[in-house]
Parts: C-alpha cells; structure tokens; sequence
C-alpha cells in the first residue's frame, strides 16, 4: 500500500496536517505553485510511504505483544521502520511473567516508539500474538490531530509499479 494525494488536496492552507503526522521524514512534502495558488498541495514520494494511512486518519492504538503466544521469529522486527520492536529473553517481557513453554526470545515493543501503524501486525504469522490497543491520546501528542480534513489522501494497492500523485 502506499499514498496517493488526489486534486482535491488544498495542502491545509500552508500547515498541512499530513506532514504534521507522517512518521517517514521526507515522505510527505509540500508545495507552493501557480496552479494551486492559492493554496499549495502535498506530494507523496511513493519509495518513501510505508502505507501506514497516518496521513488519513490518526489513530490512538500501540502495538503489544503477548509473550505467551509469541514464537519470536523478528517477521514484525523486520517490518517495524521505527525501531519499535526488539527481542528480549521471556522474564524482560511486558507482563514480567517468564514464559512456561520455553527460555527463547520473545518480542517487545517500545511504546515510546511504536507510531500505531499496524505494520508489524500485518507482518505478525503467530495469530493473536501481536495486536493494536487503543491508548490514551493525551498519553501520547501534545496537538490531537485527525488527519487530513479534505479527504484527499488515499492508500491504494501497488503491483510492482510507482505509485505517483493524481493531477
């Protein structure tokens, strides 16, 4: 999945809350020209858009893992462009409870780090050992803010091919 900004992108009158959310720097920029005058618009560079969708919707979840269901196979660490996710042994997890099936690593997430965007949880084989929990907003952002108010941004599918900007 990745980004696409449509022409009814009005770039927020010069603050647009996409790039305000966008965890990726240089993923989202943004442009002043004659034929948006008087607004600008966004632009998307698709090799840089992890298709997390912060830049439609905000969203309040962190990613947790169950260290009991967990088999620590990294498929989420190799997922995670954060740095979110490491492998820790069973008795650092996040419940402190040492795992009773075995002594191998298990995965954990930095919730200072994790940004919410569902990445790892897609890339997660073991089901139910990794899920999206809704936090506290105000635990978490200084600005609430709920992504773009126009509706121009869109995650489409990406066969092999370059995504680029509608119009």
């Amino acid at each position: 999945m990745v980004a696409v900004v449509s022409k009814d992108c009005t770039g927020c009158s010069g603050l647009p809350v996409c790039l305000a959310l966008c965890p990726v720097l240089g993923a989202i920029s943004y442009e002043r020209n004659e034929y948006d005058y008087p607004f600008g618009r966004v632009r998307i560079v698709p090799e840089l858009c992890i298709g997390c969708g912060l830049c439609i919707t905000r969203r309040y979840e962190r990613a947790v893992i169950d260290p009991v269901r967990c088999e620590g196979c990294q498929e989420c660490i190799e997922e995670c462009d954060f740095d979110a996710i490491e492998l820790v042994q069973p008795e650092q997890s996040r419940t402190g409870r040492k795992s009773r099936k075995s002594k191998k690593l298990k995965a954990r997430v930095d919730r200072e780090k994790c940004v919410g965007c569902g990445v790892c949880w897609f890339a997660c084989s073991k089901t139910g050992a990794l899920r999206l929990e809704p936090v506290n907003p105000d635990d978490y952002d200084a600005v609430q803010l709920e992504g773009c108010p126009s509706d121009a941004i869109a995650l489409v599918a990406v066969d092999g091919a370059d995504a680029v900007d509608e119009g």
